[in-house]
């Protein structure tokens, strides 16, 4: 798995110094921001931050060994769904915040140590 992938979905799992209280874009917008050295207003229209989320759901997916891929877009739906038509309950979600909502429960690790890809250096405490 990319170290990209791992500190995204560190940072969706809320260990790291990025905060998600405006939301789990911003949060990958601040720590893409300070990973690239770029300016934050780079991230801001989301297309980039969107297209990272995508990519680490990619990775993500081609590396899950002990769980079952399909379980990860299964949650991915369920969030979206559950965001999308819970009548006004939840805010609505799109579908890469969905993607980020399911990060939230990918396994790190197991009795046995690291799994799906993550290792000790990737799942450090991502700091910004």
């Amino acid at each position: 798995m990319e170290d990209r992938t791992a500190e995204i979905i560190i940072v969706c799992k809320g260990n790291s110094d990025y905060s998600l209280d405006n939301g789990f874009k911003s949060a990958i917008a601040e720590y893409l921001s300070n990973d690239c050295g770029c300016p934050i207003e780079f991230y801001k229209d989301n297309k980039v931050v969107n297209e990272q989320i995508w990519n680490a759901a990619v990775d993500y997916i081609n590396n899950i060994k002990d769980s079952n891929p399909g379980a990860f877009l299964q949650e991915v739906r369920h969030d979206y769904d559950l965001h999308n038509n819970s009548l006004g309950i939840l805010n609505p979600v799109d579908m890469y915040e969905a993607i980020c909502i399911a990060f939230q429960l990918a396994t790190v690790r197991n009795n046995e140590g690291y799994i799906n890809g993550f290792t000790e250096l990737n799942t450090t405490y991502v700091k910004a």
